[in-house]
C-alpha cells in the first residue's frame, strides 16, 4: 500500500474523516466535501502525490483545529491556548495547528485583523477542512507534527475564549510601534478599563 494510503487508514482508525486535496494545494479534490462522512471514505480514493484534508467538526469525531495565521498569534498562543498533545505546521511555521476535540463543537470563526492586516486566527470546525501531514503544502514545504499525541478535550466555550485572547494579544502586538508606546498603553488601558 502506497504511504499516503496508509496514513488515510491511520487517521480513519482515529475517527477522523479524509478528502484528498490536489497536490501541493489547499484545495479538495471533490465538490460537497464537506459533507463526507467517515463510512464514504476509502484509502483507494488517494493517489500516490496527493495531500490529505480532514473534514473537522462532527464528521471528525469533534476534532477542531486552531489555526495560527500569523506571528504574533504564533508567540502568543503557547500563553493563551489550553494545552494539547496534538500540533503541526511546516518548517517555516512547525506549531501553527493546534488541535482539539470539541463536543458541540458549532461553526467555523475567523479572527481579522483591520483591513488591510488580514487573519489572525481561525477556529476551525463544522464546514471546514485543514491538509494535514505529510501533506506539501503550497509553498513546498512538507506538514509535520510536532506534537504527535491525544488531541485535548475542551468546551467549545473554554477554546473560543482562549481563543478570542489570543487574537486580542496578537492584534495589540500587530499595532503596538516603538515611538507610540505611551499614547498606545493610555488608549489600551482606557479601553480595558471601560470593558470591565
Amino acid at each position: 500500500m502506497p504511504a499516503i494510503r496508509q496514513v488515510v487508514e491511520q487517521y480513519k482508525d482515529r475517527g477522523w474523516t479524509c478528502i484528498p486535496v490536489e497536490p501541493e494545494s489547499k484545495k479538495p479534490k471533490h465538490i460537497n466535501w464537506q459533507n463526507t462522512t467517515i463510512d464514504q471514505v476509502s484509502s483507494e480514493q488517494f493517489s500516490a502525490n496527493d495531500n490529505i484534508g480532514i473534514v473537522l467538526g462532527q464528521n471528525s469525531d469533534s476534532l477542531c483545529d486552531v489555526d495560527l495565521d500569523c506571528e504574533e498569534v504564533v508567540r502568543a498562543a503557547p500563553l493563551l491556548l489550553p494545552d494539547t498533545g496534538l500540533m503541526f505546521g511546516r518548517a517555516s511555521r512547525p506549531s501553527s495547528h493546534w488541535l482539539y476535540l470539541v463536543e458541540d463543537c458549532g461553526a467555523t470563526e475567523q479572527f481579522r485583523a483591520p483591513e488591510p492586516g488580514g487573519m489572525l486566527l481561525e477556529y476551525r470546525a463544522n464546514g471546514a477542512q485543514t491538509m494535514f501531514p505529510p501533506s506539501i503544502h503550497p509553498s513546498g514545504e512538507r506538514v509535520s507534527f510536532s506534537k504527535e499525541d491525544a488531541p485535548s478535550a475542551v468546551t467549545r466555550h473554554q477554546l473560543l475564549d482562549a481563543v478570542a485572547q489570543t487574537a486580542s494579544a496578537a492584534l495589540i502586538a500587530k499595532y503596538w510601534h516603538i515611538g507610540s508606546r505611551h499614547d498606545s498603553a493610555l488608549a489600551l488601558s482606557s479601553g480595558l478599563l471601560r470593558s470591565g
